[in-house]
């Protein structure tokens, strides 16, 4: 008789972690319907799990401090994948950026490709794609 009742439990503790982790996969907070592009240079660029991060200076402000922006890209094992590598961008590195941004107009977005300085492009989501299911709204400009 207890055998059943643990198994009962493992599954439902189960399938309530899957919950949890298909849940960190929300792009609620970015605005799917907009697609906007940067220029700038990069600050950092994290290559770590869950995602790759990019952080992108675009000049100074009225308090003559640098205005940064923050986007988040894909997974490394994916994003390797597609081409990147962990020493693809390197700080001073000069890049237009492709992105959905976030809802609430802070600065940053959902990283959706990147344009390096010599014309090359990288598609920067979990497929490295410009095409993917989430954001097809938000395609590169032509020629680039």
């Amino acid at each position: 008789m207890r055998t059943p009742v643990k198994l009962s439990l493992l599954a439902l503790l189960s399938g309530m972690l899957t919950v949890q982790a298909d849940a960190h996969h929300s792009y609620a907070m970015f605005d799917e319907d907009k697609c906007a592009t940067i220029a700038g240079n990069v600050r950092k660029f994290t290559w770590a799990y869950p995602h790759m991060w990019l952080w992108v200076e675009t000049g100074t402000g009225a308090d003559a401090k640098p205005i940064l922006w923050g986007f988040e890209g894909g997974d490394p094992a994916s994003l390797a994948v597609a081409g990147w590598k962990p020493d693809t961008l390197k700080r001073g590195d000069k890049v237009t950026v492709l992105f959905n941004p976030l809802r609430d107009g802070r600065k940053g977005g959902s990283l959706r490709q990147v344009t390096f300085e010599n014309g090359k492009t990288l598609g920067a989501q979990v497929s490295g794609s410009v095409d993917d299911k989430y954001f097809s709204t938000c395609k590169p400009a032509k020629g680039s």
